[in-house]
């Protein structure tokens, strides 16, 4: 795995842009990023165990995912969020503090084209409004699969007006099956399901 690039100008712009607005982050967009778990929530399979926020932010998932899933249906299951912003994660840290499971619960500040997480390590891996962000969106796409185990359920939402969505399937395509895109006229997203069944060739791990 490479070190974070410290030279990209889009990962700085980035991590300023949600330093600064982190303390408004969920009154802005806590109702909008629901709206996304409520479609990608059926389809987290029973005994999922550890899943990925990938670009996890306030860590809005957190919570949603003890609200939402039955325990009987899935547990226990350990919550890894990464975000390349530390306010962010230090909101969502205050967050899982306030949840009596919060040792189920990890927060890693890393970059999601270069994630220091072993390969084959998620059973479930959501990246909701993130992509679209990174310098290199096929790096990140390729760093979630080598992370993911076989077998993994990958659900991803990507802005429209930024990202076009014919070539996140093309790059998913070759490592997914069962690819589903919504695209609903009332989300500002691309809302896209699938699942990993086929690992990365050995030169990129």
């Amino acid at each position: 795995m490479q070190p974070f690039d410290h030279h990209s100008n889009k990962k700085r712009d980035i991590i300023k842009r949600y330093n600064s607005t982190s303390v408004h982050y969920n009154n802005r967009y806590a109702k909008i990023q629901n709206q996304k778990y409520d479609y990608f929530i059926k389809y987290i399979p029973i005994g999922s165990k550890i899943i990925l926020d990938a670009g996890s932010g306030t860590g809005l998932l957190m919570p949603y995912l003890l609200k939402m899933i039955n325990p009987s249906r899935l547990k226990p299951f350990f919550y890894v969020g990464i975000d390349i912003s530390l306010n962010m994660l230090k909101i969502a840290k205050k967050k899982s503090f306030e949840i009596e499971e919060n040792e189920k619960f990890a927060l890693i500040l890393a970059d999601l084209e270069n994630m220091p997480i072993r390969n084959e390590s998620f059973n479930s891996i959501f990246s909701i409004t993130s992509l679209q962000n990174l310098h290199d969106m096929e790096k990140g796409i390729k760093e979630i699969i080598r992370t993911s185990k076989i077998d993994s359920v990958l659900l991803i939402s990507v802005l429209k007006k930024t990202v076009n969505q014919e070539k996140i399937i093309s790059i998913l395509h070759p490592y997914c099956n069962e690819l589903k895109v919504m695209d609903n006229r009332d989300i500002e997203d691309y809302l896209i399901s699938g699942k990993i069944v086929k690992k990365l060739s050995n030169h990129y791990l």
